[in-house]
Order: structure tokens, then sequence, then C-alpha cells
């Protein structure tokens, strides 16, 4: 759903932002990006650590499936 300013000209929605860590034993997790959850918070509520990483992107959410 589109949102609207006061002169009627269309303003784009917030981007979905998540981040999608390769793990070094293959798998694939992702977190939505919270402006208020740190690094080490995102890595705590997804129960890995730095050397579990092998590589992470930023990806919007319209991008999570192609």
């Amino acid at each position: 759903m589109s949102k609207y300013n006061k002169y009627d000209k269309r303003v784009p929605e917030e981007e979905e932002y998540y981040r999608v860590f390769t793990l070094r034993n293959g798998t694939k997790r992702r977190i939505k990006i919270e402006p208020w959850r740190s690094f080490q918070g995102e890595l705590k509520k997804l129960g890995i650590t730095e050397s579990d990483i092998f590589q992470m992107q930023m990806v919007q959410k319209k991008d999570l499936n192609s």
C-alpha cells in the first residue's frame, strides 16, 4: 500500500533489509535488520558466532527469494 504526503506525491515505503549469513558448514541463516539491534545481538539471536560465518550479505526483502 502506498503512502501520500500533503502534496499527493507518492512516498516510497521504507524498505526492509535482511542480513543473510552463509555459514562455514554451508547452511544459510537470515535475520531482519532492526535499527536497535547490534551485530552481536543478531549473532546471539541466530545462535552463531563470528567464526561460524563464511560470508554475509545485506539484501532487500524483495531479493530474498531470487
